[in-house]
């Protein structure tokens, strides 16, 4: 068995975003062969329910709770990350409890390999190099948080919080550099992330191990006379937060021109007051967290992932297109994966044109069974689970390899 060390933002469980999608499914299916010690923030509400499912393909589970932060706190945040050099999210997920946690767990245990999640994690690694030179250490990008930073602040109203991003784009464009030369191997998500990670870093050795989807669950049924529009994501993520205001205000009245009736669900976990205030719209309904999103994408269309910043890849999209729901998206929405325009998925990168391709996918029966067909196939061809997680074995078996 491979003693691994896995340092991830958020307890996997419940899965409901894309990051606790990727780790639980890999953590699941790497349990046989690895002996897995895994460590997170929690939010105080999941705790037992993530605790008892974690530990089933874990050897021990260290969970610290993630309270809800005052306004002031995350000011303080910012203050600091300024002061330090290091990005917001990096001073914010760098805690003094997780910190003596790691530490204790490094001094008590010898692992073979160390693996952090997220380039804002990167000072855990750096701290267990030193206190574990000898283990094999690995960091997995996500996201190039330098250009996520960057469109977010785009994207953003001015006020503090431009400014915020701003900086934090800035320092980003210096932390991740730093934060990719100190393992032994880099991973990232997507060809397009190691295109643009070689491009600004010069390293040449990243590995690609892509995100996926659990083919092992049958398709759903939807309603071919359906009227309703699924988002969904996670509701305080500022991606999908913009997402949500953008169809909600720019596109879904240019549906309603067509459509009066026509309906948008928004759906996931920790909906902010920008988008719970989005349930006062008429024909927009906002959910929040739901036990299981199964009968919402039954009850649906569609999805639609209209993004205009982010990083990364959707999983929601490889979701969607798993269970057979037809997708509409923008470029930046299905960036990383591969998928072709009216062969998978529908994309359009303006409101008059994310407007007409709903209507033309609501109206074209052939077109909708089309994609679902391809789509279907294409995520069981490239995006299984099942073919993915070994390629991360692999990786470990490799490295461990050179270490002998």
């Amino acid at each position: 068995m491979i003693d691994v060390m896995m340092i991830v933002p958020l307890l996997p469980y419940p899965v409901m975003d894309g990051d606790s999608i990727r780790h639980y499914n890999l953590i699941k299916r790497l349990a046989s062969e690895c002996n897995i010690h895994l460590f997170a923030f929690a939010k105080e509400e999941h705790l037992d329910m993530g605790l008892k499912e974690m530990n089933k393909y874990c050897a021990a589970v260290h969970a610290i709770p993630n309270r809800k932060m005052p306004r002031s706190w995350w000011l303080r945040q910012h203050a600091k990350s300024i002061l330090r050099g290091a990005p917001t999210y990096a001073s914010a997920h760098y805690r003094q409890q997780m910190i003596e946690t790691v530490t204790e767990s490094l001094r008590k245990y010898r692992f073979d390999i160390i693996q952090v999640e997220h380039s804002f994690l990167a000072e855990y690694l750096k701290d267990a190099i030193k206190l574990q030179s000898s283990a094999s250490t690995i960091l997995t990008i996500h996201n190039i948080e330098a250009i996520r930073a960057y469109r977010v602040y785009k994207h953003q109203r001015w006020g503090k919080a431009k400014i915020i991003y701003a900086i934090d784009a800035l320092l980003f464009r210096r932390f991740e550099p730093w934060a990719i030369k100190l393992p032994d191997k880099c991973i990232t998500v997507s060809e397009a992330n190691k295109c643009q990670l070689e491009s600004t870093t010069g390293n040449k050795d990243i590995i690609v191990i892509e995100n996926g989807v659990d083919t092992d669950i049958n398709p759903v049924s939807i309603n071919p006379d359906s009227k309703e529009l699924l988002f969904i994501g996670g509701l305080s993520y500022h991606p999908n937060v913009d997402g949500a205001e953008y169809i909600t205000n720019e596109i879904l009245p240019l549906i309603k021109e067509q459509i009066p009736d026509i309906q948008l669900n928004i759906v996931g976990k920790a909906p902010c007051p920008r988008v719970l205030v989005l349930d006062k719209v008429d024909n927009v309904s906002v959910y929040g967290d739901v036990p299981d999103v199964r009968p919402w994408y039954e009850r649906s269309i569609m999805s639609v992932v209209p993004l205009r910043s982010g990083g990364g890849t959707r999983l929601k999209i490889l979701e969607s297109m798993g269970l057979g729901v037809p997708v509409v998206t923008t470029s930046i929405g299905c960036e990383g994966l591969d998928v072709t325009h009216e062969e998978h998925l529908l994309i359009a990168d303006t409101p008059v044109e994310f407007a007409a391709c709903v209507l033309k996918l609501i109206e074209d029966h052939n077109l909708r069974d089309r994609l679902i067909r391809n789509a279907r196939q294409l995520v069981e061809r490239r995006y299984s689970w099942d073919a993915i997680a070994p390629q991360l074995l692999s990786v470990y078996k490799s490295l461990l390899n050179k270490s002998n």
